[in-house]
């Protein structure tokens, strides 16, 4: 028998209390350890997805489970997650150890674990040498590398990134994919990964997903059928250009077809 999906979505729908109808018929299936990422155009409700998974949004209807449970019992229970925003979220007043301390405080991990947890999340994000530092005295890119290794401190099972690379510059955006790529191959999170970059989202991904404009809803799915490890010399290849170049006609060929229906919508 087939193992069931670890992230798993039906016909999910979710309108927001305005009555925006932000989602509409997603059907998703996500194994363990799959890093799957979702491109879409701007408003097309790729971070409100990844909020309801969280179980911090509501669905309107339809189903949704992580690791068979609803997403806001799954948190609560057995399922370890962690969520990576597009800003660093740091307490500025916090060290950086401190800041990574903040989940174990408040899951009321032991004490007695709390330091070398913190240190083995630091060692991995390479920043151990900055723990007493606070987050002002850090570049862009070190402070992203912080919040991963709060998310990482919690060893979650499913972790979840909202563009948390998109304000940085492009070297050290591809510097961190890379990184966030080799601690994947040792750790095997299930990740679910919203990017605006179709270039980052094949080079991160097992697969892609292409979201229409909003309501949103899957229009594509792009298997990304490229070997791991993925290196530095991969993003020039053939390869990889010919399904960025697939990925970004579903996009071009998602944004016509909802203008196409725009136009023929009666008045």
């Amino acid at each position: 028998m087939a193992e069931k999906p670890f992230l798993f979505a039906q016909d999910l729908s979710l309108r927001y209390p305005n009555g925006t109808l932000a989602l509409e018929g997603i059907d998703l299936a996500v194994a363990r350890p799959e890093i799957v990422s979702i491109v879409g155009p701007s408003g097309c409700g790729k971070s409100t997805l990844l909020r309801a998974v969280a179980g911090l949004l509501p669905i309107s209807g339809g189903a949704l489970t992580v690791a068979g449970l609803a997403p806001e019992r799954a948190r609560q229970q057995n399922c370890s997650e962690s969520f990576v925003f597009q800003d660093p979220t740091l307490l500025p007043w916090r060290s950086v150890e401190a800041n990574v301390r903040l989940p174990l405080e408040l899951r009321g991990e032991p004490q007695e674990s709390w330091e070398a947890r913190i240190g083995e999340a630091l060692e991995m994000v390479g920043l151990a040498s900055v723990a007493r530092q606070h987050p002002a005295q850090l570049s862009g890119g070190m402070q992203m590398r912080v919040s991963l290794a709060r998310a990482l401190v919690i060893e979650p099972e499913l972790l979840l990134l909202d563009e948390p690379f998109g304000a940085l510059d492009e070297m050290t955006r591809e510097r961190l994919d890379e990184e966030l790529l080799a601690l994947w191959e040792k750790q095997r999170w299930t990740v679910l990964a919203v990017t605006h970059s179709v270039h980052e989202a094949v080079f991160l991904s097992t697969r892609t997903l292409v979201l229409s404009a909003g309501p949103g809803h899957v229009i594509a799915e792009v298997p990304i059928d490229l070997p791991y490890p993925r290196t530095a010399e991969m993003r020039t290849s053939p390869e990889l250009f010919e399904l960025v170049r697939r990925v970004s006609e579903e996009l071009r060929r998602g944004k016509s077809a909802d203008h196409s229906l725009l136009q023929e919508a009666p008045k």
